[in-house]
């Protein structure tokens, strides 16, 4: 790399321009992850592009990474190009870009990776294995890997625990990481920040979660009960029931509930005794 007096970079040090492509393929150690390479070219950093994928999965808020790839540039050169799409859209090294252009270079050889645009989502994260992430950002990825994975989309292929693990075999992440950072954001966005903050560990967001849908689900069935069976609500006077077991009808077995929900049971308990009953005394008379 060449600077002038002012510190200014004015020559990135990377691969001769006149290597062939094959044989960058050859020395290039990561060249197995960036495979389809269709050529080399030289292009201005103010013509590309930053890819709506990118932008919309990952934050512009990495300031520290920044100034940390400027130094490296300033102390290396820019050891692994970075990597566009037919477009001059960036699908991977964005970062390296905006440390580029805090060094005013004006021009460097990129890879133009030939790539269909529906296989772009998965390189982009894929080539975001090794960049640190908050858990915002790698929800984002679970977001968005699920919305083109999962069964719903018409994937006849894979179902939920496939999906699960395709989406692992892309990020790297573990099918605990990815079901529960899902979980979390789908249950409350807010969560997921908390434990960006340092407010909340992962598992104990979940289990926050768990808490906000048990009440959610107990408050429906409370809802349908109340209208579905009125009386039998009334006569069972919830704030009095204390905790007991209660044995099912049908087969005897206890019962064992939280005082909150004793009453639905009893409600449930008190309908089917009924309409046993009600089958037992034709038999009877018969």
């Amino acid at each position: 790399m060449e600077q002038d007096e002012n510190g200014t970079v004015t020559k990135l040090t990377e691969v001769n321009s006149e290597t062939s492509l094959s044989e960058i393929k050859k020395d290039d150690k990561k060249f197995n992850n960036v495979t389809n390479l269709s050529s080399v070219k030289i292009v201005k950093l103010d013509d590309l592009k930053l890819h709506s994928l990118n932008e919309a999965i990952y934050s512009s808020n990495h300031e520290d990474q920044i100034h940390l790839l400027v130094q490296n540039i300033k102390t290396n050169g820019l050891i692994n190009r970075i990597i566009v799409n037919k477009n001059n859209e960036v699908l991977c090294g964005n970062l390296r870009v905006k440390a580029l252009k805090m060094l005013n270079v004006e021009e460097i050889e990129v890879y133009v990776k030939d790539i269909d645009e529906t296989n772009e989502l998965d390189f982009i994260i894929s080539s975001n294995v090794t960049r640190e992430k908050s858990n915002q950002e790698v929800a984002n990825e679970i977001h968005f890997l699920f919305e083109k994975y999962s069964p719903g989309q018409g994937n006849k292929e894979t179902d939920g625990e496939n999906t699960i693990k395709l989406i692992s075999s892309i990020t790297g992440y573990t099918a605990y990481k990815i079901t529960s950072i899902r979980n979390v954001t789908k249950v409350d966005k807010k969560l997921i920040i908390e434990v960006d903050n340092g407010k909340l560990s992962l598992h104990a967001a979940v289990k926050k979660c768990d808490t906000i849908k048990q009440k959610e689900t107990d408050k429906t069935y409370q809802e349908w009960y109340s209208k579905t069976y009125p009386e039998a609500i009334m006569e069972l006077n919830p704030p009095e029931v204390k905790k007991e077991e209660i044995k099912c009808p049908c087969c005897g077995q206890e019962v064992k509930k939280k005082n909150e929900n004793l009453y639905f049971i009893k409600v449930f308990q008190t309908k089917l005794s009924s309409f046993i009953e009600s089958i037992k005394k034709p038999a009877e008379a018969a």
